[in-house]
């Protein structure tokens, strides 16, 4: 997330489908960019895999009637996917009018996960559902390659998405580091709900990072955040799963080991930011 300017002006992008997830996405969106002072975007992607398969003699699609499978035809697919892209803009223009935030709407068309990542590019931060259309509470695809490769900070959400609730930041020696700080302090906005969680890379350095991490909140007039040293993913588990709250942490934090981001995901399902 970049630091503002005098003619720099912030942006929320947020990627929309059909699904219930999206609109959920969009909320939280909508919310984060008047916390931010930012524009809200919309993408919607016309996924260019899904056209390609209409037409193809064995390609078929439920009816919502009757639940009888039937041939899933271009044209009729294209369509219904300028009607989803329709619906989607009206959601867009209602939610950024109701938090009182500027909003522009675009459609693209290709590789859902391509077109995404190319678009969060001139954005500060991308906000994506977990699980998209797919079907149960494990992350997408489309979520899994954002967090992993998208170029600017990423905010996963799941239902019922609530950027008002508790803050829980991972603080290190990470390049990202005060970046987080400054995030979860807008998140937090002045509610005094931040707790953060230290990850030393030597013993007895702990102390020093909290007590820099309260000297930059201090400095910057936001409340006194509540420390606490952890030294491993199941820890920063634990504490988003105990308190229900949004997770920050920078994209090469050591606390997540290993496995990186990827089993992070599998293992929450509070709302993640990804900072970078």
């Amino acid at each position: 997330m970049s630091a503002p300017g005098a003619s720099t002006r912030r942006r929320v992008l947020v990627a929309l489908d059909a699904s219930r997830g999206s609109l959920d996405a969009l909320s939280a969106a909508a919310a984060l960019a008047a916390r931010l002072g930012a524009e809200l975007h919309g993408l919607f992607v016309e996924d260019v895999n899904l056209l390609r398969a209409a037409g193809l003699p064995f390609a078929s699609q439920l009816s919502s009637l009757s639940a009888a499978p039937r041939p899933l035809e271009r044209r009729g697919l294209e369509r219904e996917l300028r009607a989803l892209a329709a619906a989607a803009r009206t959601s867009v223009a209602e939610e950024a009018r109701r938090v009182e935030v500027g909003w522009s709407f675009r459609v693209a068309r290709g590789q859902v996960s391509v077109e995404i990542l190319a678009a969060a590019g001139d954005a500060d931060v991308l906000v994506l559902g977990r699980t998209g259309r797919r079907v149960g509470s494990r992350p997408g695809e489309t979520a899994r390659a954002a967090a992993a490769r998208a170029p600017t900070s990423v905010l996963l959400v799941g239902r019922g998405a609530d950027i008002g609730r508790p803050v829980v930041a991972a603080y290190d020696d990470s390049p990202e580091a005060d970046r987080v700080l400054e995030v979860a302090a807008r998140l937090d906005a002045g509610a005094g709900k931040i707790t953060l969680l230290v990850t030393a890379p030597a013993p007895g350095q702990a102390d020093a990072l909290a007590d820099r991490a309260r000297h930059r909140l201090a400095r910057e007039g936001r409340a006194e955040a509540r420390c606490v040293v952890i030294a491993r993913r199941q820890d920063l588990v634990r504490a988003a799963r105990s308190s229900g709250a949004i997770l920050v942490l920078g994209a090469a934090s050591p606390a997540l080991g290993d496995d990186g981001l990827d089993a992070l995901l599998e293992e929450i399902e509070s709302p993640l930011l990804v900072v970078r």
